[in-house]
């Protein structure tokens, strides 16, 4: 009996705490279905919100753009008129100064007594015209001794210039070089000889011709050079008659005639030799002898003075015209000609 209460009073507690959580489930869920619902309604009334205020701010532009429609369309007043051809013309009327366009005050560029005017108060002028004139005697003399200054100024500085360039001595022409004459470190003045060149290609001779034969001969023709101490000939060229005769030691009269010939080789100053010119049936021979010269020999002088930096030739070298032979150097020179050009700059400008 007893078994049988404790068993149904345990069925009995069983049921109620089966029925207690199945509460509990049930309130839970339906907790949840609210809160759920809750936030649903929330999220609607903030669109339903959102949505009034934009509609709001649509409907207050709306109207007032309706309002400024109408009073625009209250305040526009159409006028109509019949077109027709004619002139249109405006007129201005009001007073005032008149001033002119070109204005222009004129004031002597320089000082000096006034010699002349040419026009007066209120004459009509054109560009160009001289209006007044003044003493300028006192401008053209200072005109005339700045002249004076710059052309003294132009003349020492070119004389300085070319003293520079002498410091370099060339040679004029193709030669051999013979006969130096200073040593490097020697101090040299103006027109001291240096070296000599020579020309040994070429040779002249002048030879007389009797005054009687001397029409037949001109410039240009062709001669035959005797080389007695050869036993040779050499064909030249007459490149000079003199025009004025001169007697011979018989009281003959003569003119000299240059023949210049081309060096075979082996040919020097001072070898004698005769000529004969013309041609077959005019042959003229020359009535001396005569001893041949070079035809470029010239003594080198130093153009400046100076001391000798270097000599860049040795005795009997070949050079070519343009050749630099020696080289000078003056620094007291060099100085001055650094002072004239300024002071020829500053006079010219």
């Amino acid at each position: 009996m007893n078994e049988e209460l404790r068993s149904e009073f345990g069925n009995t507690n069983s049921k109620k705490n089966s029925e207690n959580k199945t509460g509990k489930l049930s309130r839970n869920k339906t907790g949840m279905k609210s809160r759920k619902i809750l936030r649903k309604l929330s999220e609607r009334k903030a669109l339903v919100i959102t949505l009034i205020i934009v509609l709001g701010v649509f409907g207050f532009i709306a109207a007032r753009w309706m309002v400024m429609r109408a009073s625009a369309k209250g305040s526009l007043e159409l006028r109509t008129a019949f077109a027709r051809r004619g002139n249109l013309s405006v007129t201005v009327s009001g007073s005032g100064s008149a001033i002119s366009s070109s204005k222009k005050d004129i004031a002597a560029k320089a000082g000096g007594l006034l010699l002349k005017t040419y026009y007066k108060e209120g004459d009509q002028v054109n560009q160009g015209d001289i209006l007044f004139e003044l003493d300028g005697s006192d401008y053209q003399k200072n005109l005339k001794q700045a002249e004076i200054n710059l052309g003294q100024a132009r003349l020492t500085y070119e004389k300085t210039t070319n003293e520079i360039s002498n410091l370099n001595m060339v040679a004029p022409f193709n030669g051999q070089v013979t006969g130096i004459l200073i040593n490097e470190g020697d101090t040299v003045s103006a027109n001291t000889s240096i070296l000599t060149l020579i020309d040994t290609s070429r040779l002249k001779m002048t030879l007389p011709f009797g005054s009687n034969t001397i029409g037949k001969i001109n410039e240009g023709d062709s001669a035959t050079v005797y080389l007695q101490d050869f036993m040779e000939y050499v064909d030249g060229v007459i490149t000079y008659i003199d025009e004025k005769p001169y007697p011979l030691s018989d009281g003959s009269m003569a003119y000299n005639v240059e023949i210049t010939i081309k060096n075979p080789g082996g040919l020097n100053e001072g070898v004698k030799a005769s000529a004969e010119v013309g041609n077959d049936k005019n042959k003229v021979l020359s009535l001396e002898t005569g001893a041949f010269e070079y035809l470029s020999k010239k003594i080198l002088k130093a153009g400046t003075s100076g001391t000798v930096r270097k000599i860049l030739v040795r005795e009997n070298q070949f050079v070519e015209a343009g050749t630099l032979l020696a080289v000078f150097e003056n620094d007291e020179l060099i100085l001055n000609n650094e002072a004239n050009t300024l002071k020829y700059n500053d006079l010219e400008t």
